[in-house]
């Protein structure tokens, strides 16, 4: 039956007034007393969470693995737009909130493993910027982590990137265009919410919750988002994390071709510059009847005319405190 499945559960999401409380995060605007909008934001209920959450990586970010958690990093790039919230419903992260956190769930104590492989992580300890990232998000540990829609390379190829002090191991494999964290909470955890936004997660739901959170171009970009990225990082000297031209203005790579992670559709692995059909625009509010051309889009999710030199712009660096 369609309200039961996830296709219905997120046609009743969109037909939610659009300041409504599943409706993402505070947009530019918004009231600046940010003590008393932290204490709108904040759950009026406890309840128990049972279920799961994917947290969604799309664009540019640096993921720091630290003690207690980790904290998203998204360079400043000029023309990236900063969001989070519900699958197509994404708005605008408030630059002057300092910090987003995530918080309900009870954390995990120890970081999951990440394959330096399958992941880009950084050989040396880089130093964040932040008066150079627009979005910083703290999250606790995840039980897994995930890297979808990845640029792939064989041994033959060019490594992706040159070798330098802070770049990843030469024979990595894989450069994930989705990094997908995912938390499975105890019996413990509360219903989850991004502090510092009005996105909140469901109590409970038979399907996974996707909180999207988006560092990306909205069209067609040929700018090289790495550079940004080294200068957030503290890195003078670009040859120390520089991706090889082989890879930087390579096309997007098609979504996975079946279904890749629990709760997780194929169509919710595209960038906001392909996500939205012909006469669309991401600001838009997705409604009943665009929800028809989802078949359309997964037939022919990629069109890397829209987003070119995708890994330059919507690829993810990980890297320790």
């Amino acid at each position: 039956m369609d309200s039961t499945t996830r296709r219905g559960l997120l046609r009743g999401m969109a037909a939610l007034p659009a300041l409504a409380a599943l409706s993402g995060c505070r947009g530019f605007g918004a009231a600046d007393n940010h003590e008393e909008e932290g204490k709108r934001q904040t759950p009026k209920d406890n309840q128990a969470f049972t279920g799961q959450l994917n947290v969604c990586l799309h664009g540019l970010w640096f993921v720091q693995v630290c003690k207690e958690g980790f904290i998203l990093h998204a360079p400043t790039v000029a023309d990236h737009v900063y969001r989070a919230g519900w699958w197509k419903q994404e708005t605008e992260l408030d630059p002057k909130v300092s910090s987003f956190e995530l918080k309900g769930l009870v954390p995990r104590r120890t970081a999951p493993a990440i394959d330096d492989l399958r992941h880009p992580v950084l050989r040396a300890t880089a130093t964040p910027n932040r008066a150079l990232m627009s979005t910083v998000i703290k999250v606790p540990f995840p039980d897994e982590v995930h890297g979808l829609r990845c640029v792939r390379r064989t041994q033959t190829d060019a490594p992706f990137f040159a070798d330098g002090k802070y770049s990843p191991r030469p024979d990595l494999m894989f450069l994930p265009m989705n990094l997908i964290l995912v938390y499975r909470p105890d019996s413990a955890s509360k219903t989850p919410f991004l502090e510092g936004s009005t996105w909140r997660g469901p109590a409970s739901s038979p399907y996974p919750a996707n909180l999207h959170l988006r560092a990306e171009p909205l069209k067609m970009s040929l700018m090289d988002a790495q550079a940004f990225l080294c200068t957030a990082l503290g890195i003078t000297d670009r040859k120390d994390l520089l991706m090889n031209e082989r890879w930087k203005k390579s096309p997007p790579p098609p979504v996975d071709p079946v279904k890749p992670l629990y709760g997780y559709d194929r169509d919710e692995q595209l960038g906001l510059g392909e996500l939205f059909p012909p006469m669309r625009s991401a600001a838009d509010v997705w409604d009943e009847a665009t929800f028809a051309e989802i078949p359309k889009l997964e037939g022919s999710p990629c069109r890397a005319d829209i987003n070119f030199a995708a890994p330059s712009n919507c690829s993810h660096i990980i890297g320790r405190c």
